[in-house]
């Protein structure tokens, strides 16, 4: 229970009892990481049918609004900052510098418009998928993690390395999966691999840029994943309406 409300704590702004921080409860406490992104799911979704009758405009801002509130926004700045960085064409220190710096450049505004014009767009469109976006980001997100080196060993993001094991993936794919064959079909798997592809391939490419990866990196791929994930099921259903 105490690696859960510290979880819920740092992942999310939903009011819970006061736990102390401790690196070792946090590293327990990664296995519920997927069971929240399923309440943020759940409470988006609950919130997209009160709002069913609004104007889909209104309706995507708001439930995006809600989203950020939520999470606290915790990994746009990680958005901000690897989008930045990424973007500078710079030497590797001097991008480790800038990922650094508190402050956010022109390309990280550029991202995070871009993503919030994506997350209001997805949030209009779709319907039971919102339950599951939320799910998906963390659950990519853990797997792109795993046996992975941080370049900077004091920060967050090596304890979010060490800390995702193989069972946690094994639960966080499960649910995935069973709830996608059940709310959405295979669709929603065939959209799951595509995100989960991207989300490797840039991955890949930080590690390269970097010589590894940061907290910045994995909070990048928190809302990158997400989004992919809810286009190629907007695309998939469109291919599919081909045939």
């Amino acid at each position: 229970m105490k690696s859960f409300l510290l979880m819920m704590s740092f992942f999310t702004r939903i009011p819970m009892p006061r736990v102390e921080w401790e690196e070792q409860t946090y590293k327990k406490g990664v296995i519920f990481l997927p069971f929240i992104g399923l309440l943020l799911g759940a409470i988006l979704y609950g919130m997209s049918l009160l709002l069913a009758f609004q104007p889909r405009l209104p309706k995507g801002i708001i439930l995006y609004f809600l989203y950020i509130a939520l999470t606290g926004g915790m990994h746009m700045d990680g958005v901000a900052d690897s989008v930045d960085a990424l973007f500078s064409a710079r030497e590797k220190e001097e991008q480790w510098r800038i990922l650094k710096d508190p402050a956010v450049g022109p390309f990280g505004v550029v991202g995070l418009i871009l993503i919030s014009l994506f997350y209001v767009y997805l949030f209009d469109e779709h319907k039971i998928a919102i339950l599951m976006m939320p799910l998906v980001g963390r659950v990519i997100a853990m797997c792109v993690s795993y046996r992975q080196e941080s370049y900077n060993p004091d920060g967050l993001g090596r304890m979010f390395f060490d800390a995702v094991k193989l069972p946690h993936l094994i639960i966080g794919l499960a649910l995935v999966a069973g709830l996608s064959i059940w709310l959405l079909g295979i669709r929603s798997l065939a959209a799951f691999g595509i995100a989960l592809l991207v989300s490797l391939s840039v991955i890949d490419t930080i590690k390269k840029r970097w010589g590894g990866l940061s907290g910045d990196a994995i909070g990048l791929i928190f809302e990158l994943s997400t989004i992919i994930y809810g286009l190629s099921l907007l695309l998939g259903g469109a291919f599919c309406m081909l045939f």
